[in-house]
């Protein structure tokens, strides 16, 4: 992969996490009130157990760049940081999707107001990780084009 497309991978990605990281609070409340105290808890447990498969992917996915990193030759140290954080949060991603997972929000509601108050943090998490990778990834061709 060149320097210009690893930038832009790399940086967009980094910055469609960082997007997902900063949903408000305001609207985990307002599932949150929808949502009984049993129903909260197992919202909460499902979150850990999606947390820690990101992470674990993470952490897959740095080892990986690790090595891959340590196979190219590169000479441009802007390339092989992007090309190294492109792949461990890509890879992170994909480990997301592909591992299953013990229980699903969706089994456990009952009415529709609590199905309207979680399409809501989907939703609002899905556009916020696909346009974080594209805002990220368009603000990054200045820098792309001055460190590659």
């Amino acid at each position: 992969m060149d320097c210009y497309t690893s930038g832009l991978i790399g940086i967009g990605m980094l910055m469609a996490t960082f997007s997902t990281l900063t949903v408000s609070e305001e609207q985990h409340d307002v599932l949150r009130k929808v949502l009984s105290p049993e129903l909260d808890i197992i919202h909460e447990r499902i979150v850990n157990e999606r947390r820690n498969i990101y992470f674990q992917g993470l952490i897959i996915g740095l080892i990986i760049a690790l090595i891959v990193l340590k196979k190219v030759k590169t000479v441009n140290n802007f390339h092989r940081i992007s090309l190294g954080l492109g792949i461990t949060i890509l890879f992170s991603v994909i480990y997301y999707f592909v591992i299953p997972k013990s229980d699903y929000m969706l089994n456990h509601l009952k009415t529709q107001e609590e199905n309207r108050a979680w399409l809501e943090v989907y939703n609002t998490m899905k556009h916020r990780y696909l346009f974080g990778f594209i805002f990220g990834s368009l603000a990054s061709v200045p820098i792309v084009n001055f460190m590659c």
